[in-house]
């Protein structure tokens, strides 16, 4: 995801931008994603004192669009498919539910060694999803502030132990300033595969790092 200079020092700070991004046509159907989903929060959200500032985020979704969007609240009617979660080892080790769920999304996975999660601030964090028993998307959520101050990260995916099915997935995810611009992207792709009830990856990269070739000199004035 390339976030243009000018899309970082102008974006709108009234209300909330989300856009749908289909994948470059070189991992369409060749990785475990099937788009991208973009949110820019501009007074961030819950919980409060940890993620309530401006940021960006960037969903590498795994299930249909058509899927996600009727991802209905979490009520007690409509807790099964929120509480029907993965198989064990689908979800990565050290990744935890939060409790309940949200609508247009499911239940989030943290990583209780994060740094907001701890004594920091957040700054940068890798969030995963589950819904109605399957992984369903990987977020990497980067505040505005990190974005601005043109800071490079790269940090690892947790690699779950188990795959519902073959296909590419991230080794690493990263933030980095190309040019003036921002690049939030996953990379290091490996081919998936499973054997028997045991899963494992072949070091075969696809040549190319998850990220969409797109630039939003525009993008403060599309809303929900």
């Amino acid at each position: 995801m390339t976030l243009a200079k000018e899309t970082l020092e102008n974006i709108s700070h009234n209300g909330n931008t989300s856009l749908i991004i289909a994948l470059p046509t070189e991992a369409f159907g060749k990785t475990s994603f099937d788009h991208i989903y973009l949110d820019f929060s501009h007074s961030g959200h819950e919980p409060i004192g940890i993620y309530d500032v401006a940021h960006f985020d960037v969903y590498f979704m795994m299930q249909p669009n058509a899927e996600r969007s009727v991802i209905p609240p979490y009520l007690p009617t409509t807790a099964t498919k929120f509480d029907n979660l993965p198989p064990t080892g689908i979800m990565p080790v050290p990744h935890f539910r939060l409790p309940a769920g949200m609508p247009l999304m499911g239940v989030h996975w943290a990583n209780p060694t994060s740094t907001e999660l701890n004594v920091g601030k957040f700054t940068e964090t890798l969030i995963m999803d589950s819904c109605d028993g399957k992984m369903t998307f990987i977020e990497p959520m980067v505040s505005l502030d990190l974005l601005l101050t043109k800071s490079n990260v790269t940090k690892s995916v947790p690699t779950p132990a188990k795959f519902a099915k073959a296909g590419y997935f991230p080794m690493k995810y990263s933030v980095k300033q190309v040019s003036n611009d921002a690049v939030i992207s996953l990379n290091e792709l490996m081919l998936m595969q499973q054997l028997f009830k045991y899963s494992f990856y072949l070091k075969m990269p696809l040549i190319l790092n998850l990220r969409a070739f797109f630039y939003f000199p525009y993008f403060g004035n599309i809303n929900k």
